[in-house]
């Protein structure tokens, strides 16, 4: 009898232990497959990000915009699908989710925002170390200017997007946003 109460008692203390302990960022946030290094090109975003953003004034001068959002990144389980969820506290929602597409080199990225009615698809590409988007005709993808965006400075537990607009076909690109990402869960 008291070898089953010890049993119980060490079962029940290694559950308490899961339960409140950190959780896997390679479980929570799942993994790239591992067949292609291209896949894990995303392995930086993955986990749950608190990001602050400053805007350009009329000036070129950047000002801490109220708000912070959030952003949510995971792989799925098939290891080639990363997704994002972008929140703010004031009730905005998009995501997104991308593939690699082996034949372009580049991940494909569909994109939804369904409160402002928007959906488009646009490209990405990873290159020393810096991750760029080129999203034509902006997130709705029938704004009169193009968006580049390029995280950069990636480490473990940050990175920071860099936001430009270009209103003459990518000629030339205006910094727009700076968004620092700050991981919410370390490794």
């Amino acid at each position: 009898m008291y070898y089953w109460q010890s049993v119980f008692i060490i079962i029940a203390l290694m559950f308490s232990m899961t339960v409140h302990a950190e959780p896997d960022i390679g479980q929570s946030f799942g993994a790239a497959s591992p067949e292609h290094m291209e896949l894990s090109q995303f392995q930086y975003m993955r986990g749950k990000w608190v990001i602050d953003m400053q805007m350009s004034d009329d000036d070129g001068q950047f000002r801490k915009l109220p708000n912070q959002a959030f952003v949510h990144g995971f792989y799925h389980s098939d290891g080639r699908s990363f997704q994002t969820i972008f929140t703010t506290d004031d009730g905005f929602f998009s995501t997104d989710i991308r593939s690699y597409n082996f034949d372009k080199k580049k991940w494909q990225i569909m994109f939804l925002n369904a409160n402002a009615q928007r959906w488009h698809q646009f490209e990405a590409s990873f290159s020393n170390n810096e991750m760029t988007t080129i999203i034509p005709g902006g997130y709705s993808g029938k704004e009169e200017f193009d968006i580049k965006a390029i995280d950069r400075d990636i480490t473990k537990d940050g990175y920071i997007k860099h936001v430009y607009y270009s209103f003459d076909d990518g000629k030339s690109w205006i910094k727009k946003y700076i968004m620092t990402a700050s991981r919410q869960v370390s490794r």
